[in-house]
């Protein structure tokens, strides 16, 4: 089911922005017993992203309208909403002048079936050949430009590993294929900084403050991939699969595999599931 500026339809404008130069941004969430999970820190990533990109939306009521439409028409109690704002149709070339009003899609789908398995049972995860661009005018953002992803999952379907651990360019590390990445060293959740490229996920900032409410502070880091990387636990994280255990992170470029324990992040998945149910203060 899909609703496009308020109604049921499934056709856009070929000169669309979002088809044309991916000119937009977007936002994926579950929901469950007919109530969006972390609506608030959605909306408010979509406004902070919609500002950075200078994206002149303003319907937000009706966006969410539109997920609590589909929500109620959905067969199954819990599922995932997808919302996508492009700048527009029109415009000359790349230029977004004279671009008519945004445009927001809302779409319902199914819940991805084997993320209850990687939450229970953990994943193993291979390095990425793919690096990311940085670049801090972008990063953070959940634009429309995701062709970096494409190539990273294109990569790992020629595996056996679960998921990619990605670095950018300097070889710093970032993030999982479409998730969030925290590893735990000496007591100390880490997780990559995300100012020069990566996207700066819902769950990802959830955890962070769960953690930090817990004097539990985590630290943003930059840090290369080399043999010497060191944690006794990792998960990756992203609004669909919440928390899901690394068990095994394998190199083969620099001959290296790792093995991680997955005690605390088992309490964390636990932990975090009523962190999430409590309103925003």
């Amino acid at each position: 089911m899909i609703i496009i500026n308020g109604q049921f339809q499934d056709r856009i404008e070929v000169t669309e922005r979002a088809v044309q130069y991916g000119d937009g941004c977007f936002t994926t969430m579950a929901f469950t017993q007919g109530k969006l999970q972390l609506w608030p820190q959605h909306l408010a990533r979509l406004q902070n992203n919609c500002q950075r990109l200078a994206i002149e939306f303003t319907n937000w009521q009706a966006l969410e309208e539109s997920a609590c439409t589909l929500i109620a028409k959905a067969k199954q109690a819990s599922g995932v909403i997808k919302m996508l704002i492009s700048r527009g149709t029109g415009g000359r070339g790349y230029s977004p002048l004279n671009v008519s009003a945004p445009t927001y899609i809302v779409s319902c789908h199914d819940l991805p079936a084997h993320y209850t398995n990687w939450q229970q049972q953990g994943i193993s995860l291979g390095l990425s050949p793919v690096k990311l661009a940085r670049q801090p005018l972008l990063a953070g953002i959940k634009h429309l430009n995701r062709l970096e992803q494409v190539l990273v999952k294109q990569a790992l379907d020629l595996t056996e590993f679960d998921d990619a651990l990605v670095c950018d360019t300097n070889d710093n590390i970032i993030e999982a294929s479409a998730a969030n990445v925290f590893w735990l060293h000496q007591d100390q959740w880490f997780t990559p900084s995300l100012v020069e490229s990566g996207v700066s996920g819902v769950m990802r900032n959830a955890i962070c403050r769960f953690l930090e409410s817990k004097t539990q502070a985590v630290k943003e880091i930059n840090l290369k991939m080399t043999v010497d990387f060191n944690a006794q636990e990792m998960f990756i994280c992203n609004a669909l699969m919440a928390i899901v255990p690394v068990t095994t992170l394998s190199a083969p470029g620099l001959n290296r595999q790792w093995t991680f324990a997955t005690n605390k992040v088992a309490q964390l998945q636990s932990d975090l599931t009523q962190f999430i149910a409590m309103p925003v203060q």
